[in-house]
């Protein structure tokens, strides 16, 4: 058994998407309550996919890529999601990055995505 199943959890994490880029169509946005905040989350058209908790970080790129930054205007726009590492309370942790889907050569589709083992 994968670590990571041992620590499942309701939001996407880089494990789940390790094996390359996903695409994914924002289906809403919405506000969750992230242990001692609330923080934006969006929800995706493909079922398996989990909603991604944005930091400031990601909220920035997802505003860029689709050129806007009212989020009602993110719904129904395609972005790739990428496992990648950064620099976290002196650690470098995975995390799960965003860029423009348009750029995207070989990004798999989200039926594409298998649990860890």
């Amino acid at each position: 058994m994968h670590v990571d199943q041992l620590f499942p959890s309701r939001f996407l994490k880089a494990s789940d998407i390790a094996g390359g880029d996903v695409v994914a169509t924002i289906a809403a946005i919405v506000q969750e309550d992230v242990g001692e905040e609330i923080k934006p989350v969006p929800n995706f058209n493909e079922p398996s996919l989990k909603g991604l908790v944005l930091n400031r970080t990601n909220a920035s790129i997802v505003a860029e890529v689709l050129g806007t930054s009212d989020t009602r205007a993110w719904v129904g726009r395609k972005i790739i999601l990428y496992a990648a590492k950064t620099e976290f309370q002196g650690r470098r942790v995975p995390c799960v990055r965003v860029r423009d889907s348009r750029t995207a050569v070989d990004a798999r589709s989200p039926s594409a995505i298998t649990a860890p083992r």
